[in-house]
Order: C-alpha cells, then sequence, then structure tokens
C-alpha cells in the first residue's frame, strides 16, 4: 500500500497544478516519467503490481490494466522525446496522457475496488501537495539565507 502510495504521490507531484518553476517541472517529470533506469514495460510493470497489490485485481484485470499502464508509459516517453523542454506543452500532454489511462483503468474495476482506488489517489494527491509545499518552502528559505549570507560578506568586505 505503501509502494503505491508512493508512486501514486510522484505522479500527482509532477501534475499538480500548483503554480511550480519550470525547472521543477521538468525535473519532477523527467525523475518519475523518464526514468532512464526504467523501460516502459518495467514502469507499467511496477504500476499495475501495486495496484494488484492494492486492490485484489484478478488476472483478466492485471492484463488489461498493464496495457493501459504500457501505452500511457509508451506515450509518455514519445512526448518527452517530441517536446523535450516544453515544459507546459508537455504538462499538458502528460496530464491528458494520465486521464486517458485513469478512465480507462477505471472501467477495469470492480464498484468496491474503484472506491480503494480513488481513496488512494485523494490520498497520494494530498500528500504529493504537501510535499511540493514543502518543497517551495524551503527553496524560498535557502534562497533568503543565500542572500543574508551575501549581504554579510558584502558588508564584511566593506568594513
Amino acid at each position: 500500500m505503501n509502494k503505491f502510495l508512493i508512486a501514486i504521490a510522484i505522479i500527482f507531484t509532477v501534475f499538480a497544478t500548483k503554480t511550480v518553476s519550470a525547472q521543477d517541472v521538468t525535473a519532477q517529470a523527467e525523475s518519475t516519467m523518464t526514468d532512464k533506469s526504467q523501460t516502459p514495460e518495467q514502469r507499467a510493470t511496477k504500476m499495475t503490481t501495486l495496484l494488484k497489490d492494492s486492490l485484489a485485481l484478478s488476472d483478466a484485470q492485471y492484463t488489461k490494466i498493464y496495457d493501459i499502464n504500457l501505452k500511457a508509459a509508451q506515450q509518455t516517453d514519445a512526448a518527452f522525446k517530441a517536446l523535450g523542454q516544453a515544459v507546459v506543452t508537455l504538462q499538458t500532454k502528460i496530464k491528458s496522457i494520465n486521464q486517458l489511462r485513469d478512465a480507462a483503468i477505471k472501467k477495469q474495476l470492480t464498484p468496491e475496488q474503484l472506491t480503494a482506488y480513488e481513496a488512494m489517489k485523494t490520498n497520494a494527491k494530498t500528500t504529493a501537495t504537501t510535499k511540493v509545499t514543502n518543497a517551495q518552502k524551503t527553496a524560498k528559505t535557502n534562497q533568503a539565507t543565500r542572500q543574508q549570507k551575501i549581504a554579510t560578506v558584502k558588508a564584511n568586505r566593506n568594513k
């Protein structure tokens, strides 16, 4: 369950609608969606296995949802290759891919699984939003600290 929440949190962190700098979005997206150490097949297997473990998917559901996740992973890789540094366009394209993937997955779930899936997504989104907010606060604090150190060094030079 925790692994799934972490995976969903990472995905939602990338696509959170919070205002994040282009560098932050690019770094987060690259680290989660185009992890060079994992192929689309490996990412699809990992995500589908997490869903299987969390939602008790049948073998038939596993196969269909694996295909859905694989298609999304391949489309995400293609979007990164095609769009590269066009962060806003890339973010929009990946959001669209994920919405289609999510709708397709929902069609494969039983009502009980769907309820659990929605609860997991809500929890993951909350966790991701908190992480983004905390990261932004940390960045602002670090910037203020750096500026204060620079001012101190300049003041000491002028003495």
